[in-house]
């Protein structure tokens, strides 16, 4: 018995038409290529091919599942009413809305939203003051105490 990559010597696959040597499981008798389909679940242990089936989540109904097609959720006859369905509830937030009660849905509007930024002036005049402040001799955490900010943020203000 050799236990290569290439099968077992003295072996054939028991799938009728098959010529190849079992691998990698002797005791089922599969060869490479239909031991993995039967650990994918496509045929049993006889090699007779597996219908497989699922429930509609929308009417119920039990459907085949074709070749590769693992998460559909829909029959094909709701497939395409719910597809519609999914994505007008997606483009309005109600998806987002329905997981998420405390969240309101991003919502994009036309018209551009225009944040407003601090008076460049108002900032000149708060750092000349730190600056008139660190030369009278205050430290950075005393400049920090009054100014109502950290020293580490004096810091950063007084370097730039």
């Amino acid at each position: 018995m050799d236990g290569k990559k290439t099968g077992f010597i003295g072996t054939v696959c028991k799938i009728p038409g098959c010529f190849n040597k079992v691998w990698p499981n002797k005791t089922i008798g599969f060869c490479s290529n239909h031991y993995s389909k039967y650990r994918n679940g496509l045929i049993d242990t006889n090699g007779d091919v597996l219908i497989r089936k699922k429930t509609c989540e929308s009417c119920g109904v039990v459907f085949e599942l074709m070749n590769k097609q693992n998460n559909i959720r829909f029959c094909p006859l709701c497939r395409e009413g719910e597809r519609k369905k999914v994505q007008i509830e997606n483009y309005l937030g109600e998806y987002r809305r329905e997981q998420k009660k405390e969240r309101t849905p991003i919502i994009y509007e036309k018209e551009r939203i225009v944040v407003q930024h601090r008076d460049k002036d108002a900032i000149l005049v708060r750092k000349r003051e730190m600056i008139d402040f660190r030369q009278s001799g205050m430290t950075l955490a005393e400049i920090g105490e009054r100014m109502n900010i950290s020293r580490q943020r004096v810091q950063q203000i007084l370097n730039t």
